[in-house]
């Protein structure tokens, strides 16, 4: 019968049973990682008890992707590590917000000039991206990424070298195997709602959403709607 954790212990619980399961298994940390397409640092990490090193919705993918692979956990554990998650994020969301509080004190003129370049950046992104392939023509292999009535559509391209790449949709309803793409590859990826993308090498990569190209971005978790 599968333990089930309570109150903070679900995260600690698993972690604990994940790394006794590979071990048992003779599995090593790059076997592990092999075998489920996922970092292995990022399995060390889960195995170590930190999970403050991802987006929550990450973790739990790892973490349900690596507990099946080795045959632990359950669905109750995985409710538990869902909530503890939101909690532990909750509480750093509160610590951000009292220092966002302490330190309001913008003049007026300040704020302005923030606002104003905020819309000329806009601006920039939205001229840049019209004029980016000329005269609004998009390259060709975008036609066959068309998005469908009740579905979004985020195409991922990998212009030099390579790049890991793992996409969660809508929010962790539906899980895409991670994986390296090297120069050339495209994947496909669809959902209802939103795209939680991160790519381990972001200026090797370019996306697609709805056919439309996303302005170059340097961050390694990026949310699409």
């Amino acid at each position: 019968m599968e333990e089930q954790g309570s109150g903070s212990m679900a995260l600690e619980l698993i972690a604990g049973k994940l790394k006794k399961a590979r071990i048992e298994r003779n599995l090593s940390l790059d076997e592990a990682s092999q075998l489920i397409s996922v970092q292995r640092d990022y399995l060390a990490k889960i195995e170590n008890g930190d999970f403050s090193f991802l987006p929550n919705v990450y973790i739990l993918a790892h973490i349900k992707a690596y507990s099946r692979a080795l045959g632990v956990g359950s669905d109750a554990i995985f409710k538990q590590c869902s909530e503890e998650l939101q909690m532990s994020r909750s509480v750093r969301n509160s610590v951000v917000g009292t220092v966002e509080e302490e330190s309001k004190g913008l003049t007026v003129a300040s704020a302005m000039m923030r606002v104003i370049v905020i819309v000329f950046v806009i601006a920039m992104v939205v001229l840049g991206t019209f004029f980016a392939f000329g005269k609004g023509e998009w390259p060709s292999f975008i036609s066959s990424f068309s998005s469908s009535p009740s579905h979004n559509v985020l195409v991922v391209r990998v212009m030099r070298d390579y790049s890991w790449v793992k996409v969660v949709a809508d929010d962790g309803v539906k899980i895409y195997a991670g994986g390296k793409l090297s120069k050339g590859q495209e994947i496909r990826y669809e959902s209802r709602t939103s795209f939680n993308i991160n790519i381990d090498r972001p200026e090797c990569v370019e996306l697609y959403l709805n056919g439309k190209k996303i302005p170059p971005f340097t961050d390694h978790f990026i949310i699409l709607k």
